[in-house]
This record gives C-alpha cells, sequence and structure tokens, in this order.
C-alpha cells in the first residue's frame, strides 16, 4: 500500500480583525478626532476652509462655506454620513472627481466648483421633493 495523507485541517482561511489604535498623548489621554458639526468651534474655522488649505483668509470664501456646511450637516443629521471630517472628506473628494476638479490646483476653483454642485444637487432634490408634493400630473 501507498503512504497517503489526508488533511484533516480547518480549510477556512485566516481573518486577521485589526483595531485602530488612537494616538496617546503625553497626559494619558487618548487623543479622540474631532467630529465634524463641532469642528468649528473647537478650532476657530470650518473644516472646509482646512481641506481647501485656506489659511487665514477663509473668510473670503464664507459663503461657499456656509453652502457646503450645511449640505454636509444635511448629511449627517439624515444618516447618510457619519460625523467625521473623515467621512465628509471623503464626500468632498467624490465631489471633486465627479465634477473633474481633482487634480486641479487652485482652491478658489475647487471650492467653487464644489458649491455649484451643491447648488445643483439641492435644485434636484427640491424638483423630486415637490414632484411628490404635487403628484404626477
Amino acid at each position: 500500500m501507498a503512504d497517503t495523507k489526508i488533511n484533516t485541517g480547518s480549510t477556512e482561511p485566516i481573518v486577521e480583525h485589526t483595531v485602530e489604535a488612537k494616538e496617546v498623548t503625553v497626559d494619558g489621554e487618548a487623543k479622540v478626532p474631532t467630529p465634524y458639526t463641532e469642528y468649528t468651534a473647537e478650532t476657530g474655522q470650518p473644516f472646509v476652509a482646512d481641506h481647501y488649505k485656506l489659511g487665514e483668509n477663509w473668510e473670503v470664501f464664507a459663503g461657499e462655506i456656509a453652502v457646503i456646511d450645511e449640505y454636509m450637516d444635511g448629511l449627517i443629521s439624515s444618516g447618510k454620513i457619519a460625523n467625521t471630517t473623515k467621512a465628509v472628506d471623503e464626500v468632498l473628494e467624490q465631489m471633486e472627481k465627479v465634477t473633474n476638479i481633482k487634480d486641479e490646483d487652485r482652491s478658489v476653483v475647487r471650492i467653487e466648483t464644489v458649491k455649484a454642485h451643491i447648488d445643483f444637487l439641492n435644485k434636484t432634490d427640491k424638483i423630486y421633493s415637490d414632484f411628490g408634493k404635487y403628484g404626477n400630473n
């Protein structure tokens, strides 16, 4: 008889679970990221201003930032995205990709285009809302 070996071990793949570690400060407290809705109160300027690297001149774009903030707050309050700066960053990057400005270096063009895209989204949402209100006649 020939020597045959039968493998009776498990064939399930090994899945490693990783836990994201929080950065610990010198005083022993974990550094927790600031929620998007509290970012302005904690840092003194909106997250959108930091995302587009507007620096201290962000107030020039206060109107555009207000529109973007209002839209992001709506996404957060409706539960479509998490209340994190990372989630908002991902939405902004997705909008930049859709509007074909991802590689644009000028912050002015990027923020104006994203604001215009949000205006478009708000108008189309209103059309759908009105359509539901008044029926499909």
